[in-house]
């Protein structure tokens, strides 16, 4: 997958959290993480499966099981705002 660092580094100042309906493993997330952690290191965060083998079932309960349902979504954005503003309180005490 190729991703822009140009229009990644669009992205240094905004929240970042992927999700995706699969594995987390090499998709869009992967991607982002691996050029934001290596040129504009940001909080970021990755909801989607984590390796493992998926059990089917209906949609509204595999979000819940597997930890992409929009609640679980949202909590996982209030995480990386929280951790955005302590990475901001070390950059303004550093100087």
């Amino acid at each position: 997958m190729s991703i822009s660092s140009n229009k990644i580094k669009e992205l240094e100042n905004i929240l970042n959290v992927t999700a995706e309906n699969h594995n987390i493993i090499g998709g869009l997330g992967s991607a982002v993480a691996e050029v934001l952690g290596e040129n504009y290191p940001v909080a970021m965060k990755r909801v989607g499966i984590k390796d493992v083998f998926v059990e089917c079932g209906k949609n509204d309960e595999l979000l819940r099981k597997y930890d992409m349902s929009i609640e679980h979504i949202a909590e996982v954005a209030r995480e990386v705002i929280k951790m955005k503003e302590a990475l901001r309180e070390v950059s303004i005490a550093r100087g």
